[in-house]
C-alpha cells in the first residue's frame, strides 16, 4: 500500500467520526435542557414552547399535553412566580431511532410571595437534533419532592 492509500479519507465514517457526531448531539441536547431552564426562569412561555417540536408530547406528573398549543396552555398556568432552576448533569444516550435520550435531576427554587418552595425531581427527554436547532420531542417532568422555604 502506498502512502496515498494509507492517508486517503474513507467514504465510510470511522468510529471517531461517529463519536464526534454523537458528542455534538449530546452537547446540543445539554444546551437545550439549559435553555429550557433559562426560559422558565425568565417566565417566557413563548420561549419555552419554542423548544418543543410542533407535535411534541409533555407530561407534568400524570398529566399529558400533546402539541405546542396544549403545552403552551400548561405553561401559561404554571409560570408566573420568580424561579431559579438548577439542572443536574444529564445521562445521555442515542436511541435506535436517532433521537437523543436525556435523563437529569433538577432543583427549582420558586419564590412565590405567599409560599416560596423548593422543588426537586427528574426530567426524562427525547430530543431531535436534526434541523436548525434541537427540540424536545417528548419531555416527562416528575416532581419527587418539595419543601416550603
Amino acid at each position: 500500500m502506498g502512502i496515498e492509500e494509507a492517508v486517503a479519507p474513507s467514504a465510510r465514517p470511522t468510529e471517531v467520526d461517529v463519536s464526534v457526531d454523537e458528542f455534538r448531539g449530546f452537547e446540543a441536547a445539554r444546551a437545550l435542557m439549559h435553555d429550557y431552564a433559562a426560559a422558565c426562569d425568565a417566565d417566557d412561555v413563548d420561549a419555552v414552547v419554542s423548544l418543543f417540536t410542533d407535535d411534541a408530547e409533555m407530561w407534568a406528573g400524570p398529566r399529558q399535553f400533546q402539541g405546542r398549543d396544549s403545552i403552551a396552555s400548561f405553561y401559561r398556568g404554571a409560570l408566573g412566580a420568580p424561579t431559579c432552576h438548577i439542572v443536574g448533569v444529564p445521562k445521555l444516550a442515542t436511541a435506535p431511532d436517532g433521537l437523543v435520550e436525556a435523563n437529569a435531576s433538577f432543583l427549582a427554587v420558586e419564590m412565590a410571595a405567599d409560599e416560596p418552595q423548593l422543588r426537586w425531581g427528574t426530567y426524562a427527554d427525547r430530543i431531535v437534533i436534526d434541523g436548525p436547532s434541537p427540540r424536545f420531542v417528548s419531555r416527562r417532568i416528575t416532581i419527587k419532592g418539595s419543601a416550603a422555604l
